[in-house]
């Protein structure tokens, strides 16, 4: 089997690593923009961002759980559960 050119399109001339690291180290910063975005946070999000100082929510028990299936390789998913709970948290 053998390669064969497409015309012009193999003659182009790529820049060395040298050309672009001088063109990166040659550019002039870019003036600050203001930034006029906006973040909208869910009440779930508000809830979780309040709670994350509080160690209450761990349940370490479960944590050593979970680690210990994966380490075993006996984890199992429940895609439907998984499903439910991703619908419930949309329609809330």
């Amino acid at each position: 089997m053998t390669i064969q050119s497409l015309g012009k399109a193999n003659n182009i001339a790529l820049p060395s690593k040298t050309t672009l690291s001088n063109k990166v180290e040659n550019s002039s910063p870019q003036s600050p923009l203001k930034s006029t975005d906006n973040v909208d946070i869910t009440v779930a999000a508000k809830q979780i961002s309040e709670s994350s100082g509080s160690s209450s929510m761990i349940n370490q028990d479960r944590i050593d759980e979970i680690k210990k299936s994966l380490d075993e390789g006996v984890y199992q998913v429940d895609a439907n559960r998984i499903a439910d709970k991703m619908i419930q948290m949309e329609i809330e």
